[in-house]
């Protein structure tokens, strides 16, 4: 195998290649013609076209100008390799080829002034020199030149890059900020006529007169100065920094010192394009990617190199025939090093053997090293991204691998998708196993199939676009909302419904289905999947696009079972009130009735309207109850307000129980006994509440009163519990005897428990209950010395 290094120059201690990386199929024969490159593509003006070719010479697109209806003085790519046309009124953006699509940014008015010269997203103007900046459809002013600061004679007095530009005036250099548009002057009394900024912002000025070259960052420090032999057709950058001139069939490249070299072409040299890691060049019959040497892949091709690298490669081409003098050479280096050195110089290269011969150098290094000591992930990543770039080329895109991590994996589907090239992104996809980025080739495919097929049905679409779907099998990452927009602006709405209802994502779906104004299907959906707060989201969207009847017809049809809707409005009585009347929901309807009169307080005023609305359901037992209640509390309002007007005291509001416990605790017996009647209530009924009502009362000698001339319905464990548990100890005792059926040891539980310890020691003294008598001692506290006395006296009595 032919060492590379052989076709290499050195230019004081780094060496630079050119490499041919494709032929010139296009055609060329035409004296007059205009070219401009982009990192993957060519685009050539000739006669009346210009066509887009790839750098095997594939026709990618074409654009006839006479269509344009205006002259081109300029054509470019963009970052993303979108092809601009600059015209003398507007620049034209070419966003789609098949078919063409271009859509126009131009001059607010092009009567004052016009377009002089574009580059990389800014403008300058012909007769003020003003500086406009591209900023997404719009012109935005960076420099107004009304002053006559600078004047720019020629298209060479001007260079940009993302961060400046770069202006030669007639005596001056001036630097303007792409940011905010600030003017800084670089260069006092200084002439010169050509300049190029790198991506950097290392600047080269040429001085035709004196055929000189200058390179600097800050003008107060010039990092190189060269006096040229003859006058270059062309300055470019090569990289960053080293500064490349073509003359005619040769490159040359300039270094610190005067020093230089030189690359000889067959053919005439006729553009040239400053790549991130090199520079291409355009002759009559090829191209050729002039770039500087990797010093791992130096170290390695060196003649005479002794480097990591090197010696690795040297003792794997051993290892077949002289196994013990490669074994021997592994240990006179570090091998991790070398190994590195081979995995970096394989990405480096173009040529495929090359490559297969590193990697397996770096394999062979990486398997002599001790287990685990070196990251195996570094190899794996090499050989994928090696693969992907050997796959790029053989679909004439020619990266190297700084270009690659620059426009990334997603910026090359984009630009083969730019020319419908979906094969090749389909198997880039598949070759990275990037199932996400194959749901959007999907889902660009799909979006300009429906805008290049007017004359299919929509179901013959929708039948082409799911078979394919069904071969890829990746739904999980498809964008089906997108495409059915597309189909909706092509005015194909019944493709846009089926095609929005194979999205997966459930908000984008219903989403898409409500902008269609399939509010039906939309809410169908939603239910389905059972997203509860998407749903709500949904009905609060069509409240505000439906009206009330509308909404509420949606609502029976799609939601008849399903409150959800109506438990969200529970508060808005209103729309309740206006959907159960649609609805004829009496007993609803009632409900909200009964809800609003008690929040107005005001519930004897809707108590007719709510009894006529129950009265129009028929043979319900339950509603026939529920009338009875109403009639029954109808007559207990009537009954509160003549309460009220006798004794001065506000009743309204009161439930039945809490009226005849108001009048229990004034006193008033009479009214008592008349509601007792009035209302049919039990006796054991108002015991209980008679009693909780003086118990909290404290009227403690009433309640007594009240339990003693009678036997109590209730017994009279109640009274203890409710005096009990309303703390008051002392007054439950006296109830203990009265409750029948008691033994002795649940007496003595009941006064222990409410603190009845003398009654409790005389129980247990009549029984003669000693043991019983010590634990009521032990209980008793320490404050109650009078009580311990006496359980002593009784003890010692017994």
């Amino acid at each position: 195998m032919k060492n590379p290094s052989f076709d290499w120059e050195r230019l004081k201690d780094v060496f630079y290649r050119s490499r041919a990386i494709g032929e010139l199929k296009w055609p060329t024969q035409y004296e007059e013609f205009k070219c401009a490159l982009s990192l993957t593509v060519i685009a050539v003006e000739i006669q009346d076209f210009i066509q887009v070719y790839n750098y095997f010479g594939q026709l990618l697109g074409k654009i006839n100008l006479q269509r344009i209806h205006e002259d081109i003085i300029k054509f470019e790519f963009d970052k993303d390799e979108k092809l601009i046309l600059v015209t003398k009124s507007s620049i034209k953006i070419v966003k789609g080829w098949s078919p063409l699509t271009i859509e126009s940014v131009p001059l607010q008015d092009p009567t004052i002034d016009t377009i002089w010269d574009y580059h990389n997203g800014i403008m300058l103007l012909a007769k003020s020199r003003d500086i406009y900046k591209l900023n997404g459809n719009e012109w935005e002013l960076l420099y107004e030149n009304k002053d006559k600061k600078y004047n720019l004679l020629t298209k060479n007095h001007w260079s940009c890059n993302d961060d400046s530009i770069i202006l030669l005036d007639v005596g001056h250099v001036y630097q303007v900020s792409t940011s905010n548009g600030a003017l800084l002057k670089l260069i006092t009394d200084s002439s010169w006529h050509k300049v190029t900024i790198s991506s950097r912002g290392f600047i080269c000025l040429y001085n035709m007169k004196d055929n000189k070259l200058q390179i600097f960052r800050d003008p107060a420090r010039i990092l190189m100065e060269h006096n040229l032999d003859s006058t270059p057709d062309d300055i470019c950058w090569c990289g960053n920094d080293t500064v490349a001139c073509s003359f005619e069939d040769e490159i040359k490249l300039y270094g610190p010192d005067g020093l230089y070299v030189t690359f000889w072409y067959p053919f005439t040299v006729t553009n040239l394009r400053a790549e991130v890691d090199g520079l291409k060049v355009i002759t009559t019959e090829k191209i050729y990617f002039l770039s500087r040497v990797q010093p791992q892949t130096s170290n390695i091709f060196r003649i005479g190199s002794t480097e990591p690298g090197a010696m690795l490669v040297d003792s794997f081409s051993l290892l077949e025939d002289h196994a013990p003098k490669a074994i021997e050479i592994l240990k006179n280096f570090v091998l991790e090093k070398g190994v590195l050195d081979c995995i970096a110089a394989a990405i480096d290269e173009f040529e495929p053997k090359l490559q297969k011969m590193l990697l397996n150098a770096a394999s062979y290094g990486k398997a002599s090293l001790q287990y685990k000591s070196f990251d195996a992930s570094i190899f794996v990543n090499a050989c994928n991204t090696i693969i992907l770039l050997n796959c790029f080329r053989s679909f004439g895109i020619f990266l190297t691998v700084e270009e690659y991590r620059c426009i990334s994996l997603k910026g090359v589907i984009d630009r083969l998708l730019t020319y419908h090239r979906y094969y090749e992104c389909i198997q880039i996809c598949k070759l990275a196993n990037e199932r996400f980025l194959l749901g959007y080739v999907f889902t660009e495919w799909a979006k300009d199939k429906i805008k290049g097929s007017p004359d299919m049905e929509d179901d013959e679409l929708l039948e082409k676009i799911k078979s394919r779907l069904s071969v890829i099998d990746m739904t999980d990452t498809l964008q089906m909302v997108a495409v059915a927009k597309v189909a909706y602006l092509e005015g194909r709405f019944q493709l846009s419904r089926n095609l929005a209802l194979l999205e997966k994502n459930e908000e984008a779906r219903i989403e898409q289905l409500y902008n269609l104004d399939d509010d039906s299907i939309a809410l169908k959906e939603c239910i389905k999947v059972q997203n509860y707060s998407l749903t709500i989201s949904l009905l609060i969207a069509l409240s505000k696009k439906l009206t009330n009847s509308q909404l509420t017809k949606l609502l029976i049809i799609d939601m008849f079972n399903n409150p959800l809707y109506l438990y969200y409005m529970r508060m808005d009585k209103a729309y309740l009130y206006d959907f159960y009347r649609q609805t004829d929901r009496f007993i609803d309807l009632a409900h909200v009735l009964l809800q609003q009169g008690k929040e107005q307080q005001s519930l004897h005023s809707f108590l007719p309207q709510i009894k006529d609305l129950y009265s129009q359901v028929q043979n319900s037992e339950v509603v026939n109850n529920t009338i009875e209640q109403l009639q029954r509390q109808e007559k207990l309002w009537i009954y509160q307000e003549s309460l009220g007007k006798r004794f001065a005291i506000s009743f309204t509001n009161m439930t039945l129980d809490q009226t005849l416990s108001k009048l229990i605790e004034t006193g008033q017996d009479k009214q008592v006994k008349e509601i007792v009647k009035k209302f049919k209530i039990s006796e054991k009924k108002l015991y209980h509440l008679k009693c909780k009502t003086l118990v909290e009362a404290k009227k403690f000698d009433e309640l007594l009163q009240f339990a003693q001339p009678r036997k109590s319905p209730i017994g009279y464990m109640p009274f203890y519990t409710y005096l009990k548990s309303r703390g008051h100890m002392d007054k439950a005792s006296p109830y203990v005897n009265m409750i029948p059926g008691l033994s002795y040891q649940e007496k003595k539980k009941l006064y222990v428990e409410c603190r009845g310890f003398r009654d409790a020691i005389q129980l247990a003294g009549k029984e003669k209950d000693i043991p019983g008598l010590k634990e009521i001692y032990n209980i008793i506290p320490p404050n109650e010395p009078e009580l311990k006395a006496l359980a002593n006296e009784t003890m010692s009595r017994i």
